[in-house]
């Protein structure tokens, strides 16, 4: 028992190193690569691309109906499962593909950009491509093998920077970013399907496909509901403002949401199949969700911090002058991600713990709220609309960690001991580098902001290393022991 046990924490940390690990620095390449993409189109472009990535992105998830996480945290699964999966996905799926493909002119009215009705043809061909990569990349996380899926990660990164990169050079615009989606993830799916090595068949069995609904239908709510909440803003301003404010916002957006997308969601995303094994253990659940907030904190914190100081120079020198309108809302955006990176962990244990149709049901409520005031705002601009994403994440964040409560029971001097160290931290590093860009007043060259990146890593490197904090020993254990193993 206790092997086993130990088995399970070996590969759920493993877990977690290769999936938080391997994709952030993927993504370093994929970031190189959108500023390339940046200068060399338009941000007209960018708003059609945050068109139609929100809409067939949001249509997608519907297509398996909740029914992904059903498979991981089910503590049996049966073949008829799979095959119940496999043909209520590829129905769904087929069913939107259509729809979106006959749809598309009214799409391409409703906005007054024509260009969306061939490109949203085009891209709806994702939906297939995901209905096929669903079952076995399900299969893969339910047996905790996100080293595979980091790898997988890694050929979809570089097809992707590769295709987009060429078409973009040769005059393709937004054509060029369509169709590098598409190349890389249906290369990624053969290759999932292949390790998986799962054959399902044309069978439904109402039984099975009752088992995966029973839990499958409040997930599919809840991530519903979180899509929503993700990118209604984006349909609001498209509508409103136009594709070139939106190409701004969208800009802003997707910059911002990098740390939280490849750190916070990934651990997220590995501690829900950690949390759904252990979840009638509170110690052990106690234990890891401890470990998941402190990694998701010790890493998005410092990073959010540093875009929020340097937003200005990091515009102006990276993407170019003509992305200056997006700084004001980049800052708000920092902050507003790293909200939602700090509640990743505790929507994972909710919905892993049994507690997913109250955390639904907050969801919504605030997500109503939301969307009432994007709608009666928008005409204030792109700045107001930010700060209204922030203020919906603080009170997601604090909805979410009234439930945990009921979860875990966690003290809140426990939870504040968990932030103080990064807290703390970071706030040393924000003061060096506020000292350092108003003694020396400089800005707007690239010394001064490789300088300002340079402060504030050394500044939270020591820290942690120097600062005793107790909450951060298996973090700083880890690192030193990799660090005599290299130099030994």
């Amino acid at each position: 028992m206790t092997n086993t046990a130990d088995n399970f924490e070996k590969k759920s940390s493993e877990s977690i190193i290769w999936f938080t690990v391997l994709p952030p620095i993927l993504h370093i390449f994929r970031f190189i690569s959108s500023i390339i993409l940046a200068r060399i189109l338009s941000p007209h472009d960018f708003g059609i691309m945050g068109i139609i990535t929100v809409m067939i992105h949001y249509s997608n998830n519907i297509s398996n109906f909740g029914l992904t996480n059903a498979v991981i945290q089910r503590t049996k699964l049966a073949s008829h499962h799979i095959d119940a999966f496999f043909c209520f996905n590829i129905g769904i799926s087929t069913i939107l593909f259509l729809l979106f493909y006959f749809l598309s002119p009214s799409i391409a009215s409703y906005f007054n950009i024509y260009e969306l009705e061939t490109a949203t043809q085009v891209f709806a061909t994702m939906f297939l491509i995901t209905a096929l990569s669903d079952i076995p990349q399900a299969i893969l996380q339910r047996e905790l093998d996100y080293k595979f899926l980091a790898l997988i990660e890694a050929v979809n990164v570089f097809l992707s920077i590769i295709i987009s990169l060429v078409l973009a050079l040769n005059g393709f615009g937004y054509w060029s970013i369509i169709i590098a989606t598409i190349a890389s993830n249906f290369v990624a799916m053969l290759l999932m399907i292949i390790k998986a090595k799962i054959r399902p068949h044309i069978s439904i069995k109402h039984q099975y496909l009752k088992d995966l609904m029973s839990f499958g239908v409040w997930d599919f709510i809840w991530g519903q509901s979180k899509i929503i909440g993700d990118h209604i803003d984006k349909l609001i301003i498209g509508k409103y403002l136009g594709s070139e404010q939106l190409g701004y916002y969208d800009k802003a957006a997707s910059i911002a949401q990098m740390p939280n997308d490849q750190i916070a969601k990934r651990v997220a995303m590995v501690s829900f199949s950690t949390f759904s094994r252990c979840r009638h253990e509170i110690s052990e659940l106690k234990k890891h969700f401890s470990k998941a907030f402190s990694i998701c904190a010790f890493l998005n914190t410092p990073l959010y911090i540093g875009l929020f100081l340097v937003a200005e120079d990091f515009t102006l020198l990276i993407l170019g002058e003509k992305w200056t309108p997006m700084i004001p809302v980049f800052k708000i955006f920092s902050l507003s991600f790293l909200i939602m990176a700090i509640n990743e962990p505790i929507s994972a244990l909710n919905r892993a713990a049994g507690k997913l149709k109250i955390q639904t049901i907050s969801r919504i409520i605030l997500l109503i709220v939301l969307i009432t005031n994007l709608i009666y705002f928008a005409d204030q601009g792109t700045l107001t609309l930010s700060y209204i994403i922030l203020y919906f994440n603080f009170a997601s964040l604090i909805s979410s960690f009234i439930i945990l409560q009921t979860v875990i029971n966690l003290a809140p001097s426990t939870s504040i001991k968990l932030l103080l160290p990064p807290t703390l931290s970071v706030t040393v590093m924000y003061l060096g580098i506020t000292a350092y860009l108003q003694f020396y007043n400089t800005s707007g060259d690239w010394f001064s902001f490789i300088l300002s990146i340079t402060i504030g890593a050394t500044i939270y490197t020591a820290c942690f290393f120097l600062i005793p904090f107790s909450e951060w020993n298996f973090l700083r254990a880890n690192a030193l022991n990799k660090l005599q193993g290299k130099f030994s």
